[in-house]
């Protein structure tokens, strides 16, 4: 009967830790969540241009490790672009700078009040290259990825 009586009391206890081990877990998860700062409705508003930011450095980087190797076929120049296109939601601020990190960016230009046009060329007084560019809109959307051969009579 002793038996018993020990196996009830130690059940008790099993079940007493298990309740108080569950109640430190809540405890501590609430108080890790109250010291987490609040996201705020701007922070909310950044978001999609912090997408845009990781989009946009992600192509540039396959961009420029693509031309470094001096590509035979302009193909693998649009597979780089349909990885990484659409890009939206972008901001003219944060383009300039990332394009401008690209170690083939040539120019800036605008296509009409409304377009911004980044332009990136491989080309060196001794080898032909390529030429890649696209455009930002006012509205924030990066369009018109293009590419071609420069110079392109060769």
């Amino acid at each position: 009967m002793a038996d018993h009586a020990d196996r009830i009391e130690n059940s008790k206890m099993h079940s007493l830790r298990l309740i108080l081990l569950a109640v430190v877990v809540v405890i501590c998860d609430t108080s890790a969540m109250a010291a987490q700062p609040t996201i705020t409705i701007a922070q909310l508003e950044r978001a999609p241009e912090l997408d845009c930011a990781t989009k946009l450095k992600g192509l540039i980087i396959d961009i420029d490790e693509l031309l470094a190797k001096n590509p035979r076929n302009l193909v693998d120049v649009y597979e780089v672009f349909h990885r990484h296109f659409p890009i939206n939601r972008c901001g003219m601020d944060e383009v300039s700078l990332i394009v401008k990190t690209s170690r083939y960016f040539r120019s800036i230009s605008m296509n009409g009040p409304k377009m911004h046009v980044y332009s990136l060329n491989s080309e060196t007084a001794s080898s032909r290259g390529v030429a890649v560019s696209f455009g930002l809109t006012d509205a924030g959307e990066l369009v018109f990825p293009f590419a071609i051969w420069s110079p392109s009579f060769l």
